[in-house]
Formats: structure tokens, C-alpha cells, sequence
């Protein structure tokens, strides 16, 4: 088994593992391990699913519900002190 690098990481956790073989989930949290910047990618990609979930099952369509989401993405990701 190869060590995945960080491009094929980042394509395995966008599709949510969905069509991971066995070893490349294992490869995958290897490489997750070692690397802070694929994590820090992975934790992004869920706050972002997770704040669109919230925010589209709560909002009427349009530039509002827009405008909350960024705001919202934005609150969750800002520098803490």
C-alpha cells in the first residue's frame, strides 16, 4: 500500500468517501493523521455541508437565505482570540 497524497485525499473526502476502496480508506486516514491541512480541509467541507444543511432547511429561497449562509460560514471559520 502507497501513502495517498494530499490532491487525492482532498478528492476522497469531497466525494465523502463514498467511493473509497478498503485500502484507500485506510490510506486515507493515514494520511489524515499525518497531515494538519487535509484535516483542516475535511473539518471545512463538513462546517460548510452542515451550515447549508441548516441554513436551506430553515430559509426561503433567494439573496437572504444567501446572505445568512455566507454570514454564518463566515461566524463559524473566523480567527478565535
Amino acid at each position: 500500500m502507497r501513502m495517498l497524497t494530499c490532491k487525492e485525499v482532498a478528492r476522497l473526502v469531497a466525494q465523502d468517501e463514498l467511493g473509497a476502496s478498503g485500502w484507500d480508506r485506510v490510506g486515507m486516514r493515514l494520511h489524515l493523521l499525518m497531515c494538519r491541512f487535509c484535516r483542516r480541509y475535511r473539518a471545512q467541507l463538513r462546517t460548510i455541508g452542515e451550515v447549508c444543511r441548516e441554513q436551506l432547511a430553515s430559509a426561503p429561497e433567494g439573496l437572504v437565505a444567501l446572505d445568512r449562509l455566507e454570514r454564518s460560514i463566515l461566524k463559524r471559520h473566523s480567527p478565535k482570540p
